[in-house]
């Protein structure tokens, strides 16, 4: 990986020649300004003052400290310095090479040359320390000159917090891997690639695209890495690496959104913030690219079309590709294919690789000879002579000739697999077997438990195998107890196991693999699931599993394996493994469910489905509808979501299946509030589930039911009935230890609390709920607490802390592609700016709420926008329009039974009435609203009616009626803590009205 600064305790190494120490003097030279910014910059100097007296081999230990340090700090004069014996370089230009190959970020300070500089300053040879300086010139650093101590200090202080070492936003993010240990030859690419970073003139794009294609094995992602880490220095903000499977066996190549996926989160991004499709995320990833220096490398492209969408296109971007094709149509690349080694470059490789090698030259040559001069094949066979180091190199060639099977460039598999069986036929049988059958894995990863099931072993001894197949550089380590194998090495192990196993024994591997994903993805989903499956086939309980005991532990699991779970399931699903694809699709439903992709949820479940019609397995088929149904409510598609679900009842009725029947009532309750905002057809489906679900005994089952019917009963303005259903729905929750529940209880608690005036306590309430749906990480619960705690700001008065809120949640809607959750956080953004006087923004917004609520043909949702229109039309003059907005609203506010926002439509419509010279009917308005709201305990809509009927009392010359409703309307106000408040104050100041003891008596 590469180096990251830490923050706190970057190490910063200072390279200069002695008499950089003593002038301009001992005590205020040069170097002590240097040591004395670094030291200001709150960060550790490392001088060579350090190691210049170590005996032994100072040019290894100069280089290790280096190494070792996390910026290179070079203050250059005109002496050149000791030269490294043996060598025509000194130890000053060592460690800029060292720096250089580290990848260190290099900051260069030159001494400005002058007349009157000091002898002991000066260079006999001036030759040495021009060219020194020229390289320094030609490296594409910025070079900074200084001629006074204090001038130094200055910009080795500015340089350095330029860097941004300390601002607590960790290391720039680096996910390159490791460069090879060694690498030898390519000089001619890795000079093209250089000289176009080099050359690079500002402002022309991207640095450079170069496009690396060659045969498997021939050295391209070494190549690409080694480069890649040779200039990492000059790239400081992203380093990136992303495999895109191009040509991998037995997988598809990378999605190009997928990459993007995966370069958005190496760049910082949550998981669930990223959207849906390629060019959104390919918009969003050049975005968060522009302007900074990365350098991204695409190993493995299968295409242009693969490789396109996950370029920056942005000024100061270095792009290294490699695949085995030449992408010819990428017209903006540099090309370059690579060749098999040279000879001399091919002995090098391996005698680097390994020393001893050196006194055998004409074997070694015959060696890489019959290793093809394929990198790969030299490396792994180098490998292999390493670790026995009684044999000869003789004894190396007779076991690569056995059975003639000699490595020659025609053929890379031949090439490949000579190598491969030199490291196969050493280990024993047992291990053998193992590693044939871990070419059968779908997935890219495996790990220990995944790998018993598959060898049909103990934990212990699969933990064993894969340890010694990573020391044998079989299978690499991409995490803690996670391996990955090399895509030759798959596609040999898929040879091995073809030849040495028969069909019989690969079909049951694959099916223990499954089974091993099905049971652990099944325990998983319940610990996280709204509600359970119950599947006609009972999997084989997996001899080992692990440990998964609680809602963390499950979803850790689920987020770590879904990949291999999508491949398995892939696998299945290609071979017509019925039965599998319904079972892995089952154990995937909560997931899929909390972090989407949402289509792609759909897609698995609708095949689901299908493969379940397919075995006549008639309650996979419900229950599979039954999870596709809530993809599509989650997406807006609540008619799709209501057919869906009928269907599903429909089976679970003919199976008698009373679970299942409570599980799609729950849901159709839910869409049905959504559809048509029919409450009462909602609560009546919702208490048929509560009868079925509490006559099972199905606890969590009752609370989401509760929790659905508290909705329902908040929306049609019944608060102490929604109070009475939540609370009994949290107390099963906090029963049953379920959180993702109880944040859903107290988010709705807190809406109902808002509603009935209770700020205060509905703003503790949502807090709880968003502290739990943030530590779920659950992404669709924050959002939606966040909205309704801007709501909450919106009521009282914090317009600026609302629409914070507000566009928070607009963000978190997009990413999870929620149309109902964007609707309604639109229009509450729109109300804001309409009530801060912007209200071109303020149309904006809502006309945009209005077509999404349309579209999703949501009544509810599209009146209470459509009043708010209305009232932006008054705010602007436009008073008929307004009122014909108003009134459509309250009509169809009426037909959906949403009393709350039929109140709040009433008193607008009211006010237009005053405003438009009718204080009478405006009266006669306000009075039923204040009715209707007194007598449900809308405190705020009462206020509104109360001030309302004031001021109409004021129009119509009633003074004291006006007095005495304003301030009623002001002791409410004030009571809730809202803005309103100032307002009615200063009409009653206005109005004045005589009090009895100022009346006139009569008296002079």
């Amino acid at each position: 990986m590469g180096k990251g600064v830490m923050v706190d305790s970057a190490r910063v190494f200072i390279s200069h020649t002695s008499d950089m120490a003593q002038h301009p003097d001992r005590d205020a030279s040069f170097v002590r300004a240097t040591i004395d910014a670094v030291n200001r910059a709150r960060l550790v100097p490392v001088d060579m003052a350090y190691f210049a007296a170590r005996d032994g081999q100072p040019a290894g230990y100069c280089q290790e400290q280096v190494r070792s340090c996390d910026v290179y700090v070079a203050v250059v004069g005109f002496r050149y310095g000791s030269i490294v014996p043996d060598t025509s370089v000194s130890y000053t230009e060592l460690e800029f090479q060292a720096a250089t190959e580290a990848g260190l970020p290099r900051l260069v300070f030159l001494l400005d040359e002058r007349p009157d500089l000091p002898v002991g300053l000066l260079d006999a040879d001036r030759s040495r320390i021009d060219g020194f300086r020229a390289r320094l010139g030609n490296a594409g650093l910025i070079l900074r000159t200084f001629s006074t101590v204090d001038r130094l200090e200055f910009e080795v202080f500015h340089a350095l917090t330029e860097l941004n070492l300390g601002s607590g936003g960790g290391p720039a993010r680096d996910t390159l891997p490791a460069g090879p240990t060694v690498f030898v030859g390519r000089d001619g690419e890795l000079e093209r690639i250089t000289a176009t970073v080099t050359g690079a003139a500002p402002g022309s794009g991207v640095v450079a695209i170069h496009s690396i294609d060659g045969m498997p094995g021939i050295g391209k992602t070494a190549l690409a890495v080694h480069a890649a880490r040779r200039l990492a220095g000059r790239f400081p903000d992203r380093r990136l690496f992303v495999d895109l499977r191009g040509h991998t066996p037995g997988h598809e190549p990378t999605d190009p959104a997928d990459a993007l996926a995966d370069l958005l989160r190496a760049d910082g991004l949550d998981p669930r913030q990223l959207p849906d499709g390629v060019h959104a995320r390919s918009a969003l990833w050049r975005d968060r690219m522009n302007g900074k220096r990365a350098l991204l490398v695409l190993d493995n492209a299968k295409s242009t079309a693969q490789v396109r969408p996950l370029l920056p296109g942005t000024d100061g971007v270095l792009v290294l590709i490699t695949s085995r094709l030449r992408l010819a149509d990428l017209r903006e690349a540099t090309h370059l294919n690579l060749h098999l080694l040279p000879s001399e470059d091919a002995a090098a490789m391996f005698q680097r690789l390994v020393p001893r090698a050196e006194v055998e030259p004409d074997r070694v040559a015959e060696l890489v000879e019959v290793c093809g001069f394929l990198p790969l094949a030299i490396a792994i066979t180098a490998s292999r002579f390493a670790s026995r180091p009684t044999w000869s190199i003789a004894d190396l060639l007779a076991e690569l000739r056995v059975d003639g099977r000699m490595l020659t460039v025609k053929g890379e598999d031949a090439t490949v697999r000579a190598a491969f069986d030199l490291s196969y036929r050493h280990l024993p049988p047992e291990r053998q077997r193992f590693f044939r059958l871990l070419g059968l894995h779908p997935g890219d990863e495996i790990d220990p438990y995944a790998a018993a099931a598959l060898a049909d072993t103990t934990l212990d001894h699969a933990a064993e195998h894969l340890d010694e197949l990573y020391n044998d550089h079989l299978l690499d380590e991409t995490a803690p107890r996670r391996y990955r194998m090399h895509d030759l090495i798959r596609a040999y192990t898929h040879n091995r196991t073809t030849t040495a196993d028969s069909s019989d024994v690969r079909d049951a591997a694959v099916e223990r693999l499954l089974d091993y994903y099905q049971h652990t993805a099944g325990r998983a989903d319940r610990l996280t699931a709204h509600h359970t499956h119950s599947m006609i086939r009972t999997v084989m309980t997996p001899a080992t599993a692990p440990v998964l005991s609680d809602w963390d532990a499950a979803v850790d699991w689920l987020r770590v394996e879904r990949a291999n779970l999508l491949a398995c399931l892939h696998h299945a699903t290609i071979r017509n493994e019925h039965q599998q694809v319904v079972g892995l699709t089952a154990g995937l439903t909560s997931l899929l469910r909390r972090e989407g992709p949402w289509d792609t949820a759909a897609d698995l479940h609708q095949r689901a489905a299908d493969h379940a019609v397919q075995i006549n397995d008639r309650l996979g088929q419900a229950n599979a509808l039954t999870d596709l149904a809530a993809t599509h409510w989650l997406t807006g598609d609540y008619r799709g979501a209501d057919h869906l679900l009928r269907q599903a009842l429909d089976h679970y009725h003919e199976l008698d299946h009373a679970l299942g029947q409570a599980h799609a009532l729950t849901q159709l309750g839910t869409v049905q509030r959504l559809i048509s905002a029919d409450y009462s057809g909602a609560e009546d489906l919702l208490r048929r589930a509560l009868e079925i679900y509490r006559a099972l005994d199905h606890r969590l089952g009752q609370a989401h039911a509760l929790t659905q019917l508290g909705l329902v009963r908040w929306r049609t303005g019944d608060y102490a009935g929604a109070v009475e259903v939540l609370c009994e729905a949290l107390e099963i929750y906090h029963a049953l230890d379920h959180r993702l529940g109880q944040a859903t209880a107290l988010y709705t608690l807190g809406a109902v609390r808002r509603l009935a005036g209770d700020y205060p306590g509905a703003e503790e309430l949502l807090r709880q709920a968003l502290a739990l749906s943030r530590t779920l990480d659950h992404r669709l619960g924050q959002a939606n607490t966040i909205h309704r705690l801007g709501s909450l700001r919106r009521l009282t008065g914090d317009y600026q802390g609302a629409e914070d809120l507000l566009r928070q949640a607009l963000e978190h809607y997009r990413a999870l592609n929620d149309r109902l959750g964007l609707a309604s956080a639109l229009a509450d953004l729109g109300i804001v700016r309409r009530l801060t006087e912007h209200y071109p923004d303020a149309d904006d917004l809502l006309r945009q709420a209005l077509d999404l609520y349309r579209a999703l043909e949501h009544p509810h949702g599209a009146a209470y926008t459509l009043a708010h229109l209305g009232v932006v039309r008054c705010r602007t003059g436009d008073y008929a329009a307004g009122e014909h907005q108003l009134t459509q609203a309250l009509t169809a506010l009426r037909e959906v039974g949403a009393l709350d926002d039929e109140v709040e439509a009433l008193n607008y419509v009211a006010s237009l009435r005053r405003m438009s010279g009718y204080p009478d009917r405006a009266h006669a308005l306000h009075q039923k609203a204040l009715a209707v709201a007194h007598d449900r305990g809308y405190r705020l809509e009462e206020a509104r009616a109360l001030e309302g009927l004031g001021r109409a009392a004021a129009d119509l010359g009633d003074i004291a009626s006006a007095t005495s409703h304003l301030r009623r309307a002001l002791d409410l106000y004030q009571a809730l803590g809202v803005p309103e408040a100032a307002q009615v104050a200063g009409a009653l100041a206005a109005l004045d009205p005589p009090h009895p003891d100022e009346t006139d008596d009569g008296t002079p």
